[in-house]
This record gives structure tokens, C-alpha cells and sequence, in this order.
């Protein structure tokens, strides 16, 4: 006969080999609904992706997120003030077109630009961050390191944060991990039905490119846009 503490361990690893076993079965079991994007959402989120060059060059220093089809781009205020040269934009990094400042919003970190890259486009649809879920996955296109283009996918690691930023003290800021790199600030980010949660805007701490990042909400997106 078994010890007690033998026939304990026997109670205890039961349950994990049964999970184990039905995991390796090779059955189909979906993702859990924040984990599972809409291709055609994040599909309309890649179409409305620019980047942001300083004009005449090829490198991209930024991202821009195409709202209507009259070629308007939101991004981010620090990407202009950054660069004292005119900038453009780009959609497949061969077609320029230049950018001309609307509106700006020095406490937001958000400015509203005119350019030539017009086509239509869905309605954009906005999901309040405060419905917003720890851990849940989020999306975005974005010019990491100048990387046109590329696909970030990232996560929730906060719903809302004030004071990351001590020169915009009033700014509320969700947190984000995975996301946030040189060149993806003005990134749109989405979440799997390809909702809008809010835009790039920094990395955080003394590591570039760590992952850390922080996004303007789109309430706060939403308030800019209707003034």
C-alpha cells in the first residue's frame, strides 16, 4: 500500500496529465475572443497606415493613421517638433505625398495633418479604453526602427496611467507592452475587431525599444477630432 504522501501526488499530477494529454490530442479549440483578430479588420487597419518621412528622404521617423478618405492623418505633435524639416507621408514608400499641419494639440501630443494620399475608406469605428481588458491582445501597423509596414502585435498592461508624462501632467495614457518602438509613435492601435483604442505616442524608460509603451486613449482621439 501506498504512503499517504505518494498516493497525494498521485491526486495532484492526475489532473495535470489529463490536461496535458488533451492539449497534445491535436483538437481544434478556438482562441479566446480577445486573442482571435478579424482579418478583414486588421486588414482595413493596414490600409489606413502611413508613414512619416522627413521630406526627401527614405528613411521613415514616424507613423500616421489615415482617417477619411480627403487624405487627413492623425499622429503624434513630437514627430513634427523632432524634425525641423517639411515631412511627407507614404503609404508603400514610393508615393509621397506632403504634409501640411490643420490643427495641433501641444497638451495632448496630437496633430491633425492635410495631405494628397486620398481613398476611400471605411467609417472608423472607436472603442472606449475604458472597456478595455489587462492582458487582452491589441494590434498595430506601424515603421518600427523605419520598418514600414510591419505588424506589431502586443498586449493591454494597463487600462490608464496620469503623470507618465511630467511635461503633459494632464494626459492620461493606456499602457501597452509590444507595441512601442523608434518610428511607431502615430501608430493606430486595434483591437481584434479592428476598433481603434488609441494611437502610439512613447516608449517608456532607459532602454529604446523595450516594449514599454504608452497610447493616447481614443476618447481623447475623439475630443481632438470633433474641436
Amino acid at each position: 500500500m501506498k504512503p499517504p504522501i505518494s498516493r497525494l501526488l498521485d491526486l495532484l499530477l492526475l489532473p495535470c496529465i489529463f490536461l496535458f494529454l488533451t492539449y497534445c490530442s491535436g483538437e481544434d479549440r478556438p482562441l479566446p475572443p480577445h486573442l482571435h483578430p478579424d482579418e478583414k479588420a486588421l486588414q482595413a487597419a493596414l490600409d489606413r497606415f502611413v508613414a512619416i518621412y522627413r521630406k526627401g528622404s527614405k528613411q521613415a521617423v514616424g507613423s500616421g493613421l489615415l482617417l477619411n478618405s480627403s487624405g487627413q492623418i492623425l499622429s503624434c505633435l513630437h514627430i513634427v517638433k523632432m524634425h525641423s524639416v517639411p515631412l511627407a507621408a507614404s503609404r508603400n514608400a514610393r508615393d509621397f505625398s506632403d504634409l501640411r499641419v490643420i490643427k495641433r494639440a501641444p497638451k495632448r501630443d496630437l496633430v491633425l495633418f492635410a495631405s494628397d494620399l486620398k481613398r476611400e475608406l471605411p467609417p472608423l469605428g472607436f472603442r472606449s479604453s475604458d472597456s478595455l481588458v489587462v492582458g487582452e491582445s491589441v494590434y498595430a501597423f506601424g515603421a518600427p526602427w523605419g520598418l514600414s509596414r510591419s505588424y506589431l502585435q502586443g498586449y493591454i498592461a494597463h487600462q490608464g496611467r496620469n503623470g507618465i508624462d511630467q511635461k503633459l501632467p494632464g494626459l492620461r495614457l493606456i499602457q501597452t507592452m509590444g507595441l512601442s518602438y523608434p518610428g511607431t509613435s502615430g501608430a493606430g492601435i486595434y483591437d481584434a475587431q479592428g476598433r481603434l483604442i488609441g494611437l502610439n505616442r512613447a516608449t517608456y524608460g532607459f532602454v529604446v525599444g523595450n516594449g514599454i509603451g504608452f497610447a493616447v486613449p481614443s476618447s481623447t482621439l475623439q475630443a481632438f477630432l470633433d474641436q
